[in-house]
């Protein structure tokens, strides 16, 4: 058997070329293999914040949002299944305390659901960003997702920008 060689032209795309029957094409979309809905969401300005707080991010500037799932700063799927879900929270950083603390959550339904928490003693500087990530599942109707987070100590405040993404929530729906 002869193998093609790879050229950028004779490659299997997102159609596969034949179909039950073995005729026609399926689209990857069709047969259920899509990562839809899908949702990406930023703060677009600094948000002040009080320290040491729980506080819900004010994600104001829609990136992507497939299905319009996202709104009043949080994703209620209206497809059941599990998501992958992450929020990103850039937060100031320096002043006097050489303790600073950063939590970033993603609450479910109003409640803390999974969180990530660094502690950068004796080392501020070093503190700008924080990650979390889960598999939610939602049931489709009333489950929502939102991001929260808290800093203690240097400057209070989760860092927003209009051209480039610094705090943000994003996810997808699994295959499977």
């Amino acid at each position: 058997m002869a193998l093609s060689k790879v050229d950028g032209t004779n490659f299997v795309g997102p159609t596969l070329p034949v179909a039950s029957g073995g005729t026609g094409a399926i689209t990857l979309a069709a047969a259920g293999l899509a990562n839809t809905p899908y949702f990406f969401v930023k703060l677009s300005a600094d948000q002040s914040i009080s320290g040491d707080t729980a506080t819900k991010v004010a994600l104001d500037s829609e990136i992507w949002d497939s299905a319009g799932d996202f709104a009043s700063n949080r994703f209620t799927a209206t497809t059941a299944g599990k998501y992958y879900i992450e929020v990103g929270i850039g937060t100031g950083t320096g002043g006097a305390s050489s303790l600073i603390e950063s939590t970033a959550w993603i609450y479910k339904n109003g409640a803390a659901y999974a969180k990530a928490y660094m502690n950068y003693y004796n080392n501020p500087a070093q503190l700008d960003f924080n990650t979390v990530s889960s598999i939610v599942d939602f049931d489709g109707s009333s489950d929502y997702v939102e991001a929260y987070g808290s800093v203690n100590g240097g400057t209070e405040v989760f860092n927003g920008d209009s051209s480039v993404v610094e705090t943000y929530m994003l996810g997808y729906k699994l295959i499977g």
